[in-house]
């Protein structure tokens, strides 16, 4: 008997290894297990931040380089800040054409994004299509609604070029107004 009780204290303690080595196992599984899940919630965290910086810095670059492009852009725009600016460029075309003008009438359309101005100009006929030409260059979309010509004077004296009155309507398509 003394071989079965040894048999059996040793079956004991290799069952009693068995159970004491497979709760260990079963614990540094789990430690494994939530060490890795904890690593693998900090690496998508880093990567989530990696991608977040990555994507600021990739559209601060961007908007740095298409700084030219907006700015040429926006310059096809009259703002209601840019409003005085265009009205007195307007007003020096007329020294360019060597008319004068002045600028009747103002009004805002904002429903059709559109700046329309009444202007007057006196100076030869010449003078007053240079006037035109110039406003129909300016880097806006600009549509000349009405024009009106009236012989004012100069008539008299044979050299003297007739002075000639012109009304123009104009809309500038592109006004950004409040």
């Amino acid at each position: 008997m003394t071989n079965k009780r040894k048999s059996i204290i040793i079956l004991s303690v290799f069952i009693i290894l068995d159970i004491i080595l497979g709760g260990v196992y079963w614990f540094e599984l789990e430690v494994v297990e939530s060490k890795t899940a904890e690593a693998f919630q900090a690496e998508t965290s880093a990567d989530n931040y990696s991608n977040k910086e990555g994507g600021i810095a990739v559209l601060q670059k961007k908007v740095k380089e298409t700084s030219d492009l907006r700015a040429a852009f926006n310059a096809h725009f009259i703002t209601t800040d840019d409003r005085v600016a265009f009205i007195e460029k307007v007003e020096s075309l007329g020294a360019i054409a060597s008319t004068s003008v002045k600028i009747t009438d103002i009004r805002d359309v904002p429903d059709e994004y559109c700046l329309e101005l009444d202007l007057t100009s006196v100076g030869s006929f010449g003078e007053n299509m240079k006037l035109i030409s110039l406003l129909e260059n300016l880097p806006y979309r600009v549509v000349i609604e009405k024009v009106f010509f009236r012989q004012t004077g100069g008539g008299q004296d044979v050299d003297a070029q007739p002075q000639w009155e012109a009304r123009f309507s104009l809309a500038i398509i592109g006004y950004l107004g409040s």
